[in-house]
């Protein structure tokens, strides 16, 4: 096994929940329709959960998370946001469409993580592969909440009258 790399993947990981963390706290702070700000708290909690578990397993293997990784994403998070944030100002359902796509796209890399996890029997952490069969099943609800979310907003955009 090449730990090394494989802390590399999962520090990439734990960087990218930065990101969606830091995506997730300006969302909840542009007013969104009640459905959305009760899947961004239920969000918000279960990813700060799996960084935990991302953070025990790059500990297991005698590494520790890269802080420039992490601000790294914290950076693009922050000029992504300008991006949304401009479409806000001019047409507010494409910033929810955008914002939910943009979360739809992390969680799919996150349950592929999950799935090469639970597949794996040789890994060095003590951990089984229930844990991360519970961590894809947690992601793939997420994706089947947020994927609403997200039609929820295209159709409001499909019904803004300009």
């Amino acid at each position: 096994m090449d730990k090394d790399g494989l802390a590399l993947y999962l520090k990439d990981h734990c960087s990218a929940s930065v990101g969606a963390l830091e995506l997730i706290a300006h969302l909840k702070k542009s007013d969104p329709p009640p459905p959305e700000a009760q899947l961004l708290d239920r969000l918000e909690s279960e990813i700060t959960g799996e960084q935990s578990v991302l953070t025990d397993l790059i500990t297991a293997l005698d590494s520790s998370r890269n802080q420039w990784t992490d601000a790294g994403a914290w950076l693009a998070e922050k000029a992504g946001f300008l991006k949304l944030w401009i479409a806000k100002c001019e047409t507010p359902p494409v910033f929810w469409l955008q914002a939910f796509e943009t979360l739809a796209l992390g969680i799919r890399g996150k349950s592929a993580l999950w799935t090469l996890l639970k597949e794996a029997d040789n890994l060095p952490t003590g951990s089984d592969s229930g844990q991360y069969q519970a961590l894809l099943d947690q992601s793939q609800t997420q994706e089947s909440l947020v994927e609403e979310a997200r039609l929820r907003a295209g159709l409001r955009l499909l019904h803004t009258t300009a």
